[in-house]
């Protein structure tokens, strides 16, 4: 039974697809991929790579990473239980072409924070069940080029308390008293100080507006 792989350094500079390379893995615990070159994986061809691999506790990437020809990241951790501490929290990601995010990490158990400050959303038009079921997320950070996102991409996140968007235009949000039922009451909604009132009279976000603060105000 196979519990770590170490891929670590593999000349990947010509491959174009992992769709599904490690899906149901099931026993794999640690899988190292630093120095891996993603750039030409194409289209749709980045999904589900890590899909349901339900006892992967350590995942190592680098902190820089190029998808540019990639269009859909749809279930590259979904129902990666027990992944703690996802290596694209904090990264810098070239996705400029990537449309599609629908259950990138849901049910990701034991996932607590998401930075995606420096991701570009630019072309990201479905956030779709993104989160969905992250029941340990307490903390999830959206970038200024985030466009849109839908009542369902925080679904079930019963713990979340910190929202920031970065966006100062309002991105698009279907988001409905239901869903914001699932938060953490005491949730907040941090946004560029000079968008609050913009926030606030937004479609959606006005269910949430007494939620709404200015980055200003954030605690660190």
């Amino acid at each position: 039974m196979i519990e770590k792989v170490n891929l670590a350094g593999w000349d990947t500079s010509k491959l174009t697809n992992v769709l599904e390379m490690f899906e149901r893995c099931y026993h794999i615990k640690s899988i190292d991929l630093t120095g891996w070159d993603f750039s030409k994986i194409s289209t749709t061809n980045a999904r589900m790579i890590f899909s349901a691999c339900l006892n992967l506790t350590e995942l190592k990437m680098d902190k820089n990473l190029s998808f540019e020809a990639a269009t859909s990241f749809q279930d590259m951790f979904n129902s990666c239980y027990s992944l703690e501490n996802n290596p694209l929290n904090g990264a810098t990601i070239e996705m400029n072409k990537v449309t599609t995010l629908t259950s990138m990490f849901a049910w990701n158990f034991a996932l607590k924070e998401m930075d995606m400050t420096n991701w570009d959303f630019t072309a990201v038009t479905t956030t779709t069940n993104m989160f969905q079921g992250c029941q340990s997320l307490k903390k999830v950070i959206f970038p200024s080029t985030c466009k849109t996102l839908t009542n369902s991409t925080l679904n079930l996140c019963f713990n979340l308390e910190t929202i920031i968007v970065l966006a100062t235009t309002p991105p698009t949000y279907a988001l409905t008293a239901t869903y914001l039922s699932y938060f953490n009451p005491n949730y907040k909604i941090y946004v560029p100080d000079e968008s609050v009132e913009d926030y606030k009279a937004a479609t959606g976000w006005l269910n949430a507006a007494s939620h709404i603060y200015g980055i200003s105000e954030l605690e660190s």
